[in-house]
């Protein structure tokens, strides 16, 4: 029996030491590898810190794993992953294949960063994709020459794969930088990030079907924490980046995002706002539908005596948007994502200005109507019950009547600060 235990207890210890000293040993002797490797193939460099790697059962983790910005980006890495861990086939490395079933990241911060260059802006996932036409074009072999047989040709070399079954996120960051205009950075910021994506394969190719699966949800801004979702199905390791992506952000602060208004002689004072958004991205070229609806909005002015604005008195303009209970815009974007001079940002700024005008321009044409006018259009409107007592059609009438031929519009006072519309 003391044979038996202390046996045993040899065994419990040698596993132990294994599982202690063999993780790091490979690990230590993986690292280096590894780290070239992925810079290779992902074309940034790739830092790996305390990698432990078990070929038995095939488990591997780090504390810390950073793919480094280029130079003319920001100093914050492109990618940090302070935790990771992932279950991996060893013997496919030997076959130039990373080859990982579920990989858990967490606290990992996410940086889209678009900056200014001599030759336009330039973002970092630019770059990625001028890496990929480039190491997609690594297979390209000149043909063979005249006179010879095809057969002759070498057949291309093997190239490392990198296949990820599942990405599971935890406790995440999105950070979306444009620094590329004058004055301070853009920042869209997402936060408390959980979710996971499925399918990931670098490089993809160009396949027309969409693989990878994507689910996210957390919080969005600074002034509120708004939630948000978003999810889909994507192919974001090609060239042709392509995503057909849907999302919602609820009860988010109109502050946060006041670069909209720019160029607008007002201030955001207070708001809310709900966002419902279908982005799609077929080979680079990325249409957003976008709903955007603003909710108890707060505005004043901000600079000196403006007369007109869209064709409208600047006070009767401040009036009707202070007045609106909502507002509903709809807000289309497209470009394509790798031309130096789309930025997201100032696309969407440009289609909400847009959408804006529209919304007040139709607003106060029909606020300007005479009173059996609107009551036609509400009658004509499926869903619509229009029901005024004789009265107050009459008095409206006078009202928009007034309006129109006497342009009270420009008299209408906008609301005084905690007045209510």
């Amino acid at each position: 029996m003391k044979i038996a235990k202390i046996v045993l207890l040899i065994l419990v210890l040698l596993t132990a030491a294994y599982f202690v000293f063999a993780g790091r040993l490979v690990g230590a002797y993986l690292e280096p590898v590894l780290e070239k490797k992925l810079t290779e193939i992902f074309g940034l460099e790739v830092e790996i810190k305390d990698l432990k790697a078990h070929p038995f059962p095939g488990f591997a983790s780090a504390t810390h794993m950073v793919f480094h910005n280029r130079p003319q980006f920001d100093t914050r890495p492109h990618f940090d992953i302070p935790g990771i861990s992932f279950d991996i086939r060893y013997p496919d490395l030997l076959d130039k294949h990373v080859n990982i079933g579920h990989a858990v990241f967490k606290r990992p911060v996410y940086l889209i960063e678009t900056v200014s260059t001599p030759d336009g802006s330039l973002n970092n996932i630019t770059d990625w994709v001028r890496h990929i036409d480039a190491w997609n074009g690594e297979d390209d072999e000149p043909a063979a020459g005249e006179g010879q047989p095809a057969s002759s040709a070498a057949p291309p070399p093997k190239r490392w794969q990198v296949d990820i079954r599942k990405i599971e996120l935890r406790d995440g960051t999105l950070i979306i930088s444009d620094r590329s205009g004058k004055g301070a950075a853009r920042n869209f910021v997402f936060k408390r990030i959980d979710g996971a994506l499925t399918g990931f394969r670098w490089p993809a190719g160009n396949p027309p079907r969409l693989d990878q699966r994507v689910a996210l949800r957390g919080v969005c801004g600074e002034k509120v924490r708004a939630p948000f979702w978003a999810g889909g199905k994507a192919n974001f390791a090609t060239g042709n980046v392509s995503f057909d992506l849907r999302g919602d952000i609820h009860n988010g602060s109109l502050q946060d995002y006041s670069f909209l208004w720019e160029g607008l002689p007002v201030e955001i004072v207070d708001g809310r706002f709900d966002l419902k958004a279908h982005v799609v991205c077929n080979m680079r070229k990325l249409e957003s539908q976008n709903v955007l609806v603003m909710k108890d909005l707060k505005i004043r002015p901000v600079s000196g005596p403006v007369q007109m604005i869209w064709g409208i008195p600047f006070q009767g303009w401040l009036a009707f948007l202070q007045n609106q209970k909502t507002l509903t815009l709809e807000i289309p974007v497209e470009g394509d994502i790798t031309d130096p001079d789309f930025r997201f940002y100032k696309a969407f700024q440009d289609a909400f200005q847009d959408a804006l005008q529209r919304y007040v321009l139709q607003g106060i044409n029909l606020f300007t109507k005479t009173a059996s006018t609107a009551v036609k259009l509400a009658e004509g409107t499926p869903g619509v019950v229009f029901k005024t007592p004789a009265k107050v059609v009459e008095g409206l009438g006078k009202i928009t009547t007034a309006v129109t031929d006497n342009d009270l519009i420009a008299n209408l006072k906008p609301l005084k600060e905690g007045e209510k519309p």
